[in-house]
């Protein structure tokens, strides 16, 4: 075994009697298997302040990482070198961490506590390998077992059992019988441990080259820490880029409440949110320059492209052809190189020259969606006096459109329906025959349903104009616009309005409590009638300067 100079150094110094120093556990495995060391863990019969003696003597720096466990990290050059005194450990009442260990000087009682033969050999110039558990020959033959007996040693730390499945997967060895077994049999210790350190070692799993085997193999060890998933496509983990949230949005891709588990687990709001857009993006179409320009621009360039990968995997895993998503991905790289606009940095104008026109506040980022969309579905008018003269009519028949309206025998009609899923609807709609011309939406399957049954009513009951809705995470807040009798066809004309508007809401919350069910909705409605122009603004008001009243979470409410 070659070891670096630095790491020579310090095992030669402490490898001078009384002392007796090695190179241990995953840096000589990995060296046996001609894989790349990145880092030397060093162990020795010298307890920490003779280390610490031994390494001032010769001018180098260290830090007491360990202590209490006898674990000294030594700096050269800056790489550090964790130096462990050769130990025994006490009892694991936590399934995790020894409540005590003994510092011994025998390099026979050390190894014999760690988790895997493969882990337990030690290496230094002079004696050179020191194998007490068939360790070499279990890695000849691409093994994986425990040291000792192995419902020990998962019993003292349970989270060997997650580092077995992630040899297993990393180093693309068997798990051994006798460990399998154990493995299993202990399982549920995995509910001691903290979630962040299982995510690591799943994350290393995932990683591996072997990791779809392994997973097919141990979904029941899997499903003790995620048990919300059914069923798991392992064949397509292993066919997208080593990206581990990638692959951990595969795993994740069945889990009906994927953001509770990702937040069980810990993760980063960088890995959550690439996989939540992974998975909520992953059934949309990819196939014409406007839908990748929308995609880009809700995605980014990078996880656009990790989005092709995703559904490039689940294709193959399913013997689907591929052949369009790569021309997807030929003609997003050519949008790109070619500075095509689908961004609201790319359009012509900005913010300043919106608030010129006279909007304002939320109206500016709307209005600049608004007019990327019709960037992205012709490019031409990526111009500043087209773009400027689109915004200039748009402004023109929005602002207070009900002013002047006979509130005293219509009204403005406020219903809100209630959702128990946050994620049923999740994009701003507008719809009714005065509406401005809406944007292309993204709805989920819920808020299809919901939309196109709200139209078919806007037909059916042509006295109730529906305005618009607030679409909050849990909630749809609709302003239905009541017409004038007189306005109504004749058959409708002797029709109170509050009778129709009576019928309207009945007729509402019957299709929700049928057709959406009562998992999804709440079967509760909550009504309010306008009569005056001054009540219709400070109920909007109230809703946009009381968010939290209205939401659950930290996602923006549109209106």
């Amino acid at each position: 075994m070659l070891l670096p100079n630095d790491a020579k150094k310090i095992i030669n110094l402490l490898n001078q009697p009384p002392y007796k120093a090695y190179a241990v556990g995953g840096c000589v495995r990995d060296a046996i298997m001609g894989r790349k060391v990145s880092d030397y863990d060093i162990t020795t019969s010298a307890l920490p302040e003779q280390v610490e003696a031994i390494l001032d003597a010769n001018s180098i720096k260290y830090v007491e990482t360990g202590i209490k466990h006898g674990t000294i990290t030594a700096v050269i050059n800056h790489k550090p070198y964790e130096i462990t005194t050769f130990r025994t450990d006490g009892k694991y009442s936590d399934n995790r961490h020894p409540e005590n260990v003994c510092f011994v000087t025998d390099i026979s009682e050390d190894l014999s506590r760690r988790d895997f033969t493969v882990n337990a050999i030690a290496f230094n110039e002079n004696e050179g390998y020191v194998d007490l558990f068939g360790g070499m020959q279990d890695i000849e033959n691409r093994i994986i077992r425990a040291v000792g007996d192995a419902d020990t040693r998962f019993k003292e730390d349970a989270l060997r059992i997650m580092r077995a499945l992630r040899f297993s997967s990393q180093l693309g060895f068997s798990v051994e019988e006798n460990t399998k077994q154990a493995i299993f049999r202990n399982k549920e210790l995995l509910k001691n441990i903290a979630s962040e350190r299982i995510y690591t070692e799943l994350i290393k799993l995932l990683n591996g080259e072997n990791c779809s085997e392994v997973i097919s193999e141990y979904i029941e060890i899997i499903k003790v820490f995620i048990p919300e998933i059914i069923s798991v496509d392992s064949a397509s983990i292993s066919l997208v880029p080593n990206k581990d949230y990638i692959r951990l949005a595969l795993l994740l891709k069945d889990v009906s409440d994927m953001p509770k588990v990702l937040k069980r687990l810990k993760v980063s709001n960088d890995v959550f949110n690439k996989v939540n857009n992974l998975i909520s993006y992953s059934g949309f179409e990819i196939s014409n320059s406007i839908s990748i320009k929308k995609l880009l621009n809700a995605l980014g360039e990078d996880l656009f492209f990790d989005l092709i990968e995703y559904k490039k995997a689940l294709c193959i895993s399913q013997n689907i052809d591929i052949t369009e998503l790569e021309n997807s991905a030929i003609k997003a790289r050519n949008i790109i190189d070619n500075k095509e606009p689908y961004k609201i940095s790319d359009l012509a104008l900005n913010g300043f020259d919106l608030m010129s026109l006279g909007y304002k506040g939320k109206e500016i980022s709307e209005a600049l969606e608004n007019l990327l969309d019709e960037v992205i579905a012709n490019s031409e008018k990526n111009k500043k006096e087209i773009l400027l003269s689109i915004a200039q009519r748009s402004i023109s028949r929005t602002p207070q459109r009900l002013k002047g309206f006979d509130y005293s025998s219509n009204g403005v009609y406020f219903i809100t329906v209630c959702t128990k899923d946050m994620r049923s609807i999740l994009s701003r709609i507008e719809v009714g025959r005065d509406a401005p011309d809406a944007p292309q939406i993204i709805l989920s399957e819920q808020g299809i349903i919901v939309d196109n049954e709200l139209l078919k009513m806007n037909d059916i009951y042509d006295c109730i104009h529906i305005e618009k809705y607030v679409i909050m995470p849990n909630h749809i807040h609709l302003m239905l616009v009541i017409s004038t009798p007189d306005s109504c066809d004749a058959s409708r004309a002797s029709h109170p309005t509050k009778s129709i508007v009576s019928t309207f809401i009945g007729t509402l919350k019957r299709f929700v409590n049928k057709e959406i069910g009562e998992n999804i909705w709440q079967k509760s409605f909550y009504d309010h009638i306008i009569r005056d122009e001054e009540d219709y603004f400070n109920h909007l008001q109230y809703i946009d300067e009381n968010p939290k009243k209205w939401a659950i979470g930290k996602d923006e409410y549109y209106c």
